[in-house]
């Protein structure tokens, strides 16, 4: 359940981001992957999904269809369609910053993991949380 709410607001906010209207429904579509096959294949996930992003259609891909903007949703991609011309330069720069962030963030952990004088003082917990940020982070 937790995917289901992630690809609605990951749909809601790429909607947001190229302004188009929540009002208006759109064509989506979703790569087979075998975790999405099994959530898709669940009774109501999909006219769920649908209701809540306000999409015409949600469709299996093996391929990334023409002209749509991908989201990614956990390790999950969707594409919404998109008939309007897309600047390839600030959308890869957007992705660039993206990873370069996300990098970042698995090196602050990497780094906490790996400092010894906090070993005696933390807890177990506090590893387990942070190696759980760290993969999230390199999933993500």
């Amino acid at each position: 359940m937790d995917l289901l709410n992630t690809m609605v607001t990951r749909l809601r906010e790429l909607r947001a981001e190229k302004q188009l209207p929540q009002r208006d429904a759109m064509e989506a579509w979703y790569v087979l992957t075998d975790k999405a096959g099994a959530l898709f294949a669940t009774p109501g996930a999909k006219p769920l999904v649908c209701k809540m992003a306000n999409l015409s259609s949600l469709t299996a891909v093996t391929e990334d269809p023409e002209q749509s903007l991908p989201v990614m949703a956990g390790t999950e991609k969707l594409f919404l369609a998109y008939t309007e011309e897309v600047d390839v330069d600030a959308e890869r720069e957007k992705l660039i910053q993206e990873i370069e962030y996300t990098r970042g963030f698995i090196l602050s952990v990497a780094k906490k993991l790996s400092n010894e004088r906090l070993w005696p003082v933390r807890q177990r917990m506090w590893s387990i949380g942070e190696r759980q940020k760290m993969a999230d982070g390199e999933t993500g």
